[in-house]
């Protein structure tokens, strides 16, 4: 055999051998590789994808060597399987219907009744929690019922069931009217809740607001209407720092826990008594809507110049005691961004007093001034000129508050489509 040939022998057996060894090594099972395998073929075997089962969180085989192994490989080892998904799955749909029925019939009595219950089979558990989509004011979300928007009764003559208080899951809960009271303290459970809006109606006895608002921290609205200040408004409220809006309407006042609420950009408030306005309303600087009407009394504070984002302002009393008192600050003149500002009095009940601050002129932005039924006096100031897009300006029945006379200020009162006051005599 030739040197050449020898050469090629050799190559070839290197070739073999190394086929050889590879055929081997194909046969010997790694443990991890097999497991992630067989997972894969399981899995994959009637259902989408390996990727689609895991991010459900569902295994198709149950209790095995493997199954045990593989969550360990997966740094899962809570993993459920497939069996344990679907019971979890079957309670939440059975805890979710047994809430909603029990707030059906608390609301379906002989005196009161739904305007629309569309899709509301309280007879049947639907089977899956997509199904309750089709009941009218329900919104599911990633199998978990978010929404409950229900603004449809009238006359109601039982209270919310606790059992609301086991949708843990809802973001937005909006109950509206004539509902009674008291509200349910379970309603304090739902932590999850951004949106909150209840309505007890004007024809029931109007209910405090309860301590356990403060559990709801992750609140970015929240609106009670035609609730009681028994007690005071409960401090607690002042841990809802993600408010971003506040409705509150009934016989109650604001407190001084508002200034915890600094991301506060629209608060509204009515009330049947009597309320001051608190100087820490001066901390909600983010504030571009500030609404605070009925039974008002005592001084406009100073503080409030600190809100330089407002763009509505209506302070407003209504009612044989109600009334703003003492003169307008100056420090509204701050306000350089608002559009409509609105301090309406009622005639004959007293009033702001003494003349408009000639830095009411800075507000040139204004389309909205109201200052109606108090008892101002002197000259609207003259800068006032300068608000070139004013629309509406009121100024009627104060104790002789009157437009300037001069040719500046009185073309620029014929440029405003409303005008209601008098001008100044010379």
């Amino acid at each position: 055999m030739t040197s050449k040939s020898r050469t090629h022998t050799i190559i070839g057996l290197l070739l073999l051998i190394a086929l050889v060894i590879g055929a081997c090594d194909s046969q010997i099972t790694d443990p991890e590789t097999s497991i992630h395998n067989k997972a894969t073929e399981q899995i994959v075997e009637g259902a989408p994808a390996f990727e689609d089962q895991l991010g459900d969180g569902c295994l198709r085989w149950r209790d095995s060597e493997d199954f045990s192994a593989f969550r360990k490989t997966a740094d899962q080892p809570d993993w459920p399987t497939c069996k344990e998904v679907r019971e979890q799955r079957k309670q939440k749909i059975e805890t979710t219907f047994n809430a909603l029925k029990a707030l059906y019939r608390a609301t379906t009595t002989n005196s009161s009744e739904w305007l629309t219950n569309r899709g509301w089979d309280t007879t049947n558990v639907p089977t899956s929690m997509e199904a309750f989509n089709d009941w009218y004011g329900l919104t599911v979300v990633g199998g978990d019922l978010t929404g409950l928007t229900l603004d449809i009764w009238i006359d109601l003559t039982e209270p919310l069931p606790p059992e609301i208080g086991n949708l843990t899951n809802l973001t937005r809960l909006q109950l509206a009217y004539g509902l009674t009271g008291p509200i349910p303290p379970e309603i304090g459970n739902l932590t999850n809740l951004l949106h909150l809006d209840i309505d007890l109606g004007s024809n029931q006895p109007w209910e405090p607001i309860p301590a356990w608002i403060g559990n709801l921290t992750n609140l970015r609205s929240l609106y009670l209407n035609w609730v009681n200040l028994a007690n005071p408004i409960p401090k607690e409220i002042g841990n809802l720092t993600n408010l971003t809006r506040l409705g509150l309407g009934g016989s109650l006042c604001i407190s001084k826990e508002i200034g915890n609420l600094t991301n506060l950009t629209h608060l509204s408030q009515w009330s049947s008594i009597q309320c001051t306005i608190p100087k820490e309303i001066g901390n909600l600087t983010n504030l571009t809507r500030l609404q605070l009407a009925h039974v008002l009394t005592g001084p406009i504070p100073k503080e409030i110049g600190n809100l330089t984002n407002l763009t509505h302002l209506h302070l407003r009393g209504f009612g044989r005691s109600g009334n703003l008192e003492g003169p307008i600050p100056k420090e509204i003149g701050n306000l350089i961004n608002l559009t409509v500002l609105k301090l309406d009095g009622i005639y004959g009940n007293g009033g702001l007093t003494g003349l408009i601050p000639k830095e009411i002129g800075n507000l040139t932005n204004l389309t909205y001034f109201h200052l109606n039924q108090n008892q101002l006096t002197g000259e609207l100031p003259q800068g006032l000129v300068g608000a070139t897009k004013m629309e509406d300006l009121r100024f009627q029945e104060n104790a002789g508050l009157c437009a300037p006379a001069n040719t500046e200020f009185q073309t620029w009162l014929n440029g405003i489509s409303t005008v209601n006051g008098p001008t100044c005599s010379n």
